[in-house]
């Protein structure tokens, strides 16, 4: 009989609250001094979080902080995990403040700022250092912005290679081996496969799509790379950017492709294309929207009549022209798509779909600049 395989806790504790207990239970082995492979895991983390905080200021003192006493507390002041090191002789303080990520952002703007306002300490003898640990995926920008703020970043990178000297033992713990499985499977792996992923001009978005699903690879990072190489050739013409977008049950993923002479004040439109993931389908389309934007029962009178009037007239020129494959829509905000671009092989398609984009481009600019 086959050996049967054991259920991992972590694939049922899956929140940001489990991943709190988690590392609250490994900074426990250095206050408990187990001399164990959690109690190096532990240390090594530690010294991770100390060395980027000695490059941040290079004055601080922080070599001794395993002769410290260590007191670990969760959600003090809606502080993930609060590790409080306190010296022998109760002349320093060094707290440790962890908000604990999994794929999520941060939920207010400058979230851990707002947190160490929170905590009393003593300026002139206390020290805290803001973490911030997220096992999934982090874009450069998020980093950046993080060390401006002088943040601490531990991201899935430093994890890996906190842990990896120690795979071989990591068995000798269920919960340390559980957590890494859980880990390798669910977050570093997916990321560097998204990464690593490879585009063929015979391969068509479908079977892109369909390899993209089977190994839960990072949607951000998939589509962002999709779209370098769909639309290298479009940089230099173009203002680009992604963003994902909430729908109901799913989120959708827009390329936008746009220049600042589509924006008319004056005539409060503003036009941009996007190309548009669903995380099923693909599709490109042309919208506007009123400057600035507002939903449609939130603009008054006279905006919605501005609005519509321009709206229209941008829809009767494309109409006019009949560009191949745009179909004309009567949305609020999109007035012309390409749909079901699934089936076309990804090379046919980039020398499709920058060319129709030239054409509309084209057309848009002669249209804003009446």
């Amino acid at each position: 009989m086959a050996k049967q395989k054991k259920p991992n806790l972590f694939s049922f504790a899956t929140s940001e609250l489990s991943q709190d207990a988690f590392l609250c239970w490994l900074f426990e082995h250095l206050a408990l001094q187990t001399d164990d492979i959690a109690y190096s895991i532990a240390e090594r983390l530690l010294q991770k979080i100390v060395s980027r905080a000695r490059e941040m200021k290079p004055d601080l003192q922080l070599e001794n902080l395993l002769d410290y006493s260590l007191k670990i507390e969760r959600q003090v002041h809606h502080i993930d995990v609060l590790l409080r090191f306190q010296s022998q002789d109760d002349s320093e303080k060094v707290y440790i403040m962890i908000e604990d990520k999994t794929d999520s952002g941060e939920s207010r703007k400058n979230q851990l700022e707002h947190y160490q306002k929170k905590l009393r300490v003593n300026a002139s003898t206390d020290f805290v250092i803001p973490v911030l640990f997220k096992t999934g995926y982090a874009t450069k920008k998020e980093r950046e912005n993080f060390a401006q703020r002088e943040i601490i970043f531990i991201g899935y990178e430093d994890i890996f290679n906190i842990f990896s000297p120690f795979i071989p033992n990591l068995q000798d713990d269920v919960i340390l081996h559980s957590w890494w499985v859980h880990f390798n499977k669910n977050y570093y792996k997916p990321i560097k496969g998204s990464k690593s992923l490879s585009i063929k001009d015979t391969m068509t978005l479908d079977q892109w799509n369909n390899i993209v699903e089977k190994n839960k690879y990072v949607y951000q990072i998939a589509f962002t790379n999709l779209t370098e190489y769909v639309f290298i050739d479009l940089a230099e013409r173009f203002s680009t950017k992604i963003f994902s977008v909430q729908g109901k049950g799913h989120i959708d993923w827009h390329y936008e492709i746009t220049k600042k002479e589509w924006e008319n004040k004056q005539k409060n439109i503003t036009v941009s294309l996007y190309f548009i993931w669903d995380t099923y389908n693909f599709s490109l389309v042309v919208k506007t929207a009123p400057i600035p934007y507002k939903p449609k029962k939130k603009l008054n009178e006279v905006e919605k009549r501005e609005y519509i009037k321009f709206r229209d007239e941008i829809k009767t020129e494309l109409k006019r022209n009949k560009r191949s494959g745009w179909k004309i829509t009567n949305y609020y905000l999109q007035i012309a798509q390409i749909p079901k671009l699934n089936d076309i092989p990804i090379g046919e398609l980039k020398e499709k779909i920058n060319e129709e984009i030239l054409l509309i481009a084209d057309e848009i600019d002669r249209i804003m600049a009446h």
